[in-house]
């Protein structure tokens, strides 16, 4: 899993090649044309800086045995990209069969691991479907995207809170048109959904054909959020409902889909399965909230331990749960998971609260409890 406060430490704003925290790295990938390179990167909403949240096992970047999950991307052919957003990093690394790499990272006895998240199982190749076959029925015809996770019930998504302003400006999205044949494949994957296997989560893309009509425009990446498609918006839906409006624009030339560019993004055939952080970075109106009822008996615990808070030296830090004790209401009632976040208990917001204050909120609750939580499949501590 992943270590929340160690892993969130090592992400520190880099001041400068001399810092004495920090050292630097230089790493040269030799490819063949076919692979990929093997890392997954992340970039912050806020802050310029793209690290690597992942190295791929048996893949050229593991193969050095140089490169570590949050390694900060200095250089890249001798192009300083301390600057540069996630794409512009993105399209120098695949530009190249041989890539020379600078990194930096913060000198640290913590351990890194290199196992992925429960979130981000082992990569697979995907296939593309270039075009519908008029035989096949429509539930198995493969036409922009292919359903990677099947959805669940209708009734689980209704519970979810959807009072969301989307035209806020933290969400900053862009419009691409894609100029296609008609009944041409749009070449592209989508994952996600509300109620979908991950969780409640935005509709965000998971391949893209190189050579379809997605790839080709050069706008559109791995990992990025779709909330919009010809002016219907995807905001809210199951992963059914999205993959049916996708499918509504088969017959006709040209598509206009409107993204938000996601944190995170992976370089080769695989599939994009995001990690636990990538969630924890999206804007905060598309995290979709669910209330958990727990009850008690007075004076009875509630059953779980949290983690984060306002702190004066790292700054502000979500509330996570860190520990749900086994036989308690939280346990009993099974909705909370290690690394949810919470929002608020029985309506006050937990934002810039001290963990201290948190606790003591919590602590002075009733026998009946409301929590406002945000849960992601994977999030653990």
């Amino acid at each position: 899993g992943i270590h929340l406060n160690g892993g969130l430490e090592r992400i520190a704003p880099y001041n400068g090649q001399n810092d004495a925290q920090y050292e630097t790295v230089s790493v040269t990938i030799e490819r063949e044309s076919h692979q990929a390179l093997g890392i997954r990167l992340s970039g912050s909403w806020m802050e310029s800086g793209i690290y690597i949240t992942e190295v791929v096992p048996d893949s050229p970047a593991a193969h050095t045995a140089l490169l570590c999950p949050y390694d900060r991307i200095l250089y890249v052919n001798d192009e300083d990209v301390t600057n540069c957003q996630l794409q512009q990093v993105s399209s120098l690394l695949q530009s190249n069969e041989k890539v020379t790499l600078v990194v930096s990272r913060k000198r640290s006895t913590l351990p890194v691991s290199h196992s992925r998240t429960k979130s981000a199982p082992t990569s697979h190749d995907s296939e593309f479907s270039p075009s519908l076959s008029s035989s096949a029925p429509l539930s198995q015809k493969s036409v922009s995207c292919d359903s990677l996770t099947p959805p669940m019930p209708p009734h689980h998504a209704a519970t979810i809170n959807l009072n969301r302003d989307f035209t806020s400006q933290e969400l900053q999205h862009k419009f691409i048109t894609i100029v296609k044949e008609p009944n041409e494949s749009l070449g592209m994957r989508i994952g996600g959904g509300l109620g979908s296997n991950e969780g409640d989560i935005p509709i965000y893309i998971a391949n893209i054909h190189p050579q379809g009509c997605v790839g080709k425009t050069q706008q559109i990446w791995k990992g990025d959020i779709l909330i919009g498609v010809n002016g219907n918006s995807l905001v809210g839906l199951t992963h059914g409902q999205a993959v049916a409006t996708l499918k509504a624009t088969v017959e006709t030339a040209k598509v206009e889909m409107t993204v938000v560019e996601g944190p995170e993004t992976s370089l080769g055939a695989f599939n994009f399965i995001p990690s636990w952080l990538y969630w924890q970075k999206l804007p905060r109106c598309l995290q979709f909230p669910k209330t958990v009822v727990l009850f008690r008996t007075p004076g009875a615990s509630l059953g779980f331990s949290i983690v984060g808070g306002e702190d004066p030296t790292r700054g502000a830090q979500h509330i996570h749960i860190l520990f749900v004790v086994q036989d308690s209401p939280a346990a009993k009632d099974g909705k909370l998971k290690c690394g949810d976040r919470l929002l608020s208990v029985d309506g006050q917001s937990l934002e810039k609260v001290e963990h201290s204050k948190a606790v003591s909120m919590l602590k002075q609750t009733g026998t009946k409890v409301v929590l406002e939580i945000v849960s992601w499949l994977g999030t653990e501590i």
